[in-house]
């Protein structure tokens, strides 16, 4: 659990910023459906 606790916070401002466009790629490819077979594997990588 430490190990958990010390990794989240070395986390930096563009890491967070990365997963912020990971999730909005992985949301425009589910929901609204523009070219999941191209964004959802861009946001999960």
């Amino acid at each position: 659990m430490e190990t958990l606790i010390q990794g989240l916070t070395t986390i930096n401002i563009g890491q967070v910023f990365m997963m912020v466009i990971g999730g909005l790629l992985m949301y425009l490819g589910i929901k609204k459906e523009y070219e999941p077979t191209l964004l959802v594997p861009m946001g999960l990588g």
